[in-house]
């Protein structure tokens, strides 16, 4: 019986309980690794705070797609 096979026959409830815990020990116990913050988000961020008063609407979106990005 090939690997493939046993992975076949195995029982979907073991199967999404292995998905659930891989998806929630990361957010259970974080890795702690660091977050870099890039000159245009720190732009953007302060020209949003010395720009915009109190009350103001801001749209922010991001419109394109990973194929417009090159």
């Amino acid at each position: 019986m090939s690997i493939m096979d046993k992975i076949n026959n195995l029982d979907r409830r073991i199967i999404y309980l292995l998905a659930w815990i891989f998806v929630l020990y990361p957010l259970i116990f974080p890795l702690g690794l660091p977050i870099p913050i890039s000159s245009d988000a720190r732009s953007w961020y302060s020209y949003v705070e010395n720009n915009v008063n109190d009350g103001d609407t801001v749209i922010f979106s991001l419109m394109y797609g990973t194929s417009g990005m090159p």
